[in-house]
């Protein structure tokens, strides 16, 4: 097995991306790892995370840097981060975020957590899922946290292990 990866993209907040990296992502895990599980656990995690970017993150015309997307895959575990910049008039989604992690992090397990969130869905409005944070770490095994620098760019980020 190779010793992991490292790949790093960036790019504005069109939709479209997050397709794009779905399958750039899938693809460099497959080379460097050749495990169909881990590419895509690690690609449905970038998905999810440069989605919630692109959807919650402050918004930059096409062309110019919106979200960065870093990946560094060692021996034992894949480490993914997302930064973009958010409203520092407006923290609201980022209470949210914190809420949401904190939430996904207190289950025993993440199925519980995927289970939990399932039942939550009936009676959310519809196209309200928020399920992203949670298939993450049931789906994906990844370990989520967050921060916010001083330049309110705020970096999310997962960990999935390699087995």
């Amino acid at each position: 097995m190779s010793s992991g990866c490292r790949m790093e993209l960036r790019m504005d907040s069109n939709w479209e991306n997050a397709g794009y990296v779905h399958d750039a992502v899938w693809s460099a895990v497959m080379a460097s790892y050749a495990d169909e599980d881990l590419a895509d656990a690690v690609s449905m995690t970038c998905t999810e995370l440069v989605g919630n970017a692109i959807k919650f993150g402050v918004r930059r015309y096409r062309g110019e840097e919106a979200v960065v997307l870093r990946i560094e895959g060692g021996e034992e575990e894949v480490q993914i981060e997302i930064v973009n910049e958010i409203d520092p008039e407006d923290h609201r989604d980022l209470a949210t975020l914190e809420e949401t992690i904190q939430w996904v992090r207190g289950f025993q397990t993440p199925f519980e957590t995927y289970l939990e969130r399932l039942k939550a869905l009936t009676s959310a409005p519809p196209g309200e899922s928020r399920m992203g944070l949670t298939r993450i770490a049931y789906e994906g095994g990844g370990l989520l946290d967050f921060f916010v620098n001083d330049n309110d760019r705020l970096s999310v980020s997962a960990i999935i292990p390699v087995e």
